[in-house]
């Protein structure tokens, strides 16, 4: 059985008008990552960060919650910070959102286990279940980058597979998780190749930002790609839509 996550970052608005409908159709759950400031106070994260991106209200993500899917942490307020993620537990808390535990995805895939300690003695004392990460480009060699901008050109379904087989989960009991990066040059047939050269009995993380035809910027999935993906998954055998929360049990 292969695992696939949809993990979407932030709370956007998008993502509860385009992707859940989609997802609810399938019967598919995902795992949304709450920036909880962001929903409650957008006007300076839309000038900054999210670039015009308009937040999901708080009812809407307590109706994600009540309809199966996984309301985990991003930061209060977007940040690696053990302060910060704890006030986004007790910002979602006094919304209603009450899981036995939380997990956590790291803003920027900054986190490695040796340059945030608090966030993981938070994962160690049990405060939170696991924690979503991923690769930054500027901690990798000049070849791996090589490798990234000429898939970005031509979007090859090997190279796609080169640079993100690391991301591939083969064991699942370490509770800090990598995830692939999608991106608007992404094609939805580099996902699939990805998915079919995985390893039996492996997980994989697709990270998303905004599903919605209007693309603004590199962190924007087209819809029509997102639904072409839910389907092949839904018309693939031994294939499991899931959580984090799931796969992190």
């Amino acid at each position: 059985m292969k695992r696939i996550i949809f993990s979407f970052d932030d709370g956007r608005s998008d993502n509860f008008e385009n992707a859940i409908p989609i997802l609810d159709n399938y019967g598919f759950k995902c795992t949304l990552n709450v920036v909880s400031d962001y929903i409650e106070n957008p006007d300076e994260y839309m000038r900054k960060s999210f670039k015009d991106v308009l937040p999901m209200t708080v009812e809407q993500v307590k109706i994600c919650a009540n309809n199966g899917h996984e309301i985990a942490l991003h930061g209060h307020t977007h940040k690696n910070d053990a302060t910060d993620i704890k006030n986004n537990i007790v910002k979602l808390n006094s919304w209603g959102i009450c899981p036995e535990k939380f997990g956590f995805a790291s803003p920027y895939s900054y986190f490695l286990n040796d340059n945030c300690p608090n966030i993981s003695e938070m994962l160690n004392s049990g405060e939170i279940s696991y924690i979503r990460t991923g690769i930054q480009t500027n901690r990798k060699s000049l070849l791996y980058k090589a490798l990234l901008w000429l898939e970005t050109k031509t979007h090859n379904n090997f190279l796609f597979w080169i640079i993100n087989r690391e991301n591939v989960i083969i064991n699942s009991q370490n509770d800090v998780f990598n995830s692939v990066t999608i991106r608007s040059c992404t094609k939805p047939s580099q996902i699939k190749y990805l998915i079919s050269k995985m390893p039996d009995n492996s997980s994989v993380i697709f990270m998303f930002h905004s599903i919605s035809n209007d693309v603004k910027n590199m962190w924007f999935w087209k819809v029509d790609y997102f639904k072409e993906i839910c389907d092949y998954l839904n018309n693939g055998k031994d294939i499991c839509v899931t959580t984090t929360s799931q796969l992190a049990k």
